[in-house]
């Protein structure tokens, strides 16, 4: 079985040390790379990406990444990957490049307030920008905000990265 984690700067700056003991256990990781704010909207990188991505890099880890979505239009949506794409080669992630649909702020997020079909068009236009840089794009969320948020027909043909939450 493949095991992959996934990082951010919630984890805080992680040692050599620890990237040793990561290389061991894992197959790879997928680094969160930034952020759309659920107030503002304003993209923001997240603080320990470069470091993380170093990292990877550094200890031979395969590795992809993921962007916090709260994308409400196509043209936000590809706008995050726009900025994905000033930081990364999308082509480079051989464990691919992940639009992060979910939640925030207590369901009081700006992507909170829209319906199944507004937020379908955003997140296809993002993993589509992906695809189109020659990336391989998915959905990163969890299975009933798949059920209950999104459409689930018009990704058909979409990798899944459904959260799962147990203990190591």
């Amino acid at each position: 079985m493949n095991k992959v984690i996934d990082i951010s700067e919630w984890q805080g700056r992680i040692s050599d040390s620890t990237w040793s003991e990561i290389k061991k256990k894992v197959n790879g990781v997928i680094i969160r790379l930034g952020y759309r704010g659920y107030g503002t909207g304003e993209l923001r990188l997240d603080s320990e990406f470069l470091n993380n991505l170093a990292a990877c890099k550094r200890y031979g880890i395969p590795y992809g990444v993921y962007f916090f979505s709260q994308a409400i239009t196509a043209a936000e949506g590809q706008e995050e990957v726009s900025l994905i794409a000033k930081h990364i080669d999308v082509k480079a992630c051989e464990l691919g490049v992940w639009c992060d649909s979910e939640t925030s702020n207590n369901g009081k997020g700006r992507a909170d307030v829209i319906g199944a079909a507004q937020r379908t068009t955003a997140v296809k236009a993002f993993i589509n920008a992906v695809n189109a840089r020659g990336g391989h794009g998915g959905l990163y969320c969890g299975f009933y905000w798949l059920r209950d948020n999104l459409i689930m027909n018009e990704f058909s043909n979409t990798p899944f990265w459904l959260a799962c939450y147990m203990s190591a």
